[in-house]
C-alpha cells in the first residue's frame, strides 16, 4: 500500500529526474501567454503533437511572424484585426 510519504518521494525523485533532463537553451528566457478557450486549446495541441509538441510550434510560429515568413488569412466570416 502506497502512503503519502512514499507518494511524495517518489514525486520528489520524478522532479529531480525532469530538472536534470530538462534544459532549455540559454537564449529562451522569455515567456508569451494566451488565452484562448478550451476547444482551440485542445485542438491546438492535438495538432501540434505531429510537429514536435505545443512549445515547438509556438515558437517557430513567433519566429516565423518576426521574419516575415508566416501570413495569416483572415476569416471573412468574423470580425478579426483586419476587419474594422
Amino acid at each position: 500500500m502506497l502512503t503519502v510519504y512514499h507518494l511524495f518521494t517518489t514525486m520528489q525523485a520524478l522532479k529531480q529526474i525532469f530538472l536534470q533532463t530538462m534544459t532549455l537553451p540559454k537564449n529562451f528566457t522569455a515567456f508569451l501567454t494566451v488565452r484562448i478557450n478550451k476547444e482551440t486549446a485542445d485542438a491546438f495541441r492535438k495538432r501540434a503533437k505531429e510537429y514536435g509538441g505545443t512549445s515547438q510550434v509556438i515558437r517557430e510560429l513567433a519566429e516565423a511572424f518576426v521574419d516575415d515568413r508566416i501570413t495569416i488569412k483572415p476569416d471573412p466570416n468574423r470580425k478579426s484585426l483586419y476587419q474594422p
